[in-house]
């Protein structure tokens, strides 16, 4: 059976969402053609290819409802054209909502949540990112390292117009030990769990509640704390 961790013992959880560092940026500085911008604050919206800034190319598309209301939404992970230091190339997440004239509005985007072609890649492949969308979700998963392999599950909804980290869930594994840890987030109700093992052997389990947390898509930033607690 698990072993209940004590009060004294709970760890920090280290996601990969930056929370509390203020409002998303401003609608002028995300990405996009300035056509696009200008096209996405009316009625008819502006059409898809204009949100996707040069220098960038659409790796990967996932559409579906992320709202009650049956909606057309589509998410894009954006990578770059141009390759940087070891040949990485940094990679953007866009979600954008359809209008009924056919055209889309941005809702939010993401510099800084997705890892870049090659960061933390085995043997210098790729780091392997999937987006779907499904049950008026967002998913993305991601995973990185070789010796210590981590994996995150980002589920992102649509609230109001803004899209929200609803949970976050991030699993980890050192491969020449067996040990591994799970820590899981629900940043709408603030329930974590955190679980821990080594070789299945002197597994701890524990569960308590945190605040709540609004935490939007621009928000999301890779290594930063999501909680303090310790």
């Amino acid at each position: 059976m698990p072993r209940r961790l004590g009060p004294s013992r709970r760890i920090a959880l280290g996601t990969a969402c930056l929370v509390g560092m203020g409002a998303a940026a401003p609608a002028a500085a995300l990405t996009g053609t300035d056509a696009g911008r200008r096209e996405a604050g009316t009625d008819a919206g502006a059409p898809l290819a204009s949100f996707v800034p040069g220098g960038f190319r659409v790796a990967q598309e996932a559409r579906g409802p992320l709202d009650a209301g049956g909606t057309r939404d589509v998410a894009l992970v954006l990578e770059a054209r141009r390759a940087g230091r070891g040949g990485a190339r940094a990679r953007r997440l866009l979600v954008l909502t359809g209008t009924p004239q056919g055209g889309w509005v941005l809702a939010g985007e993401g510099r800084q949540v997705l890892l870049c072609t090659t960061c933390g890649a085995a043997d210098r492949r790729r780091t392997p990112v999937e987006v779907a969308i499904g049950g008026r979700e967002l998913v993305v998963r991601q995973s990185y390292g070789r010796r210590t392999v981590t994996q995150q599950t980002f589920r992102f909804r649509l609230r109001e117009g803004r899209v929200l980290l609803a949970r976050y869930e991030e699993r980890t594994r050192v491969t020449a030990t067996g040990q591994w840890a799970r820590t899981s987030a629900n940043l709408l109700t603030g329930d974590h769990v955190i679980e821990t093992a080594v070789a299945g052997r002197d597994q701890t389990y524990d569960a308590f509640n945190d605040r709540p947390r609004t935490v939007t898509l621009e928000d999301c930033l890779q290594g930063a704390p999501l909680t303090g607690r310790a």
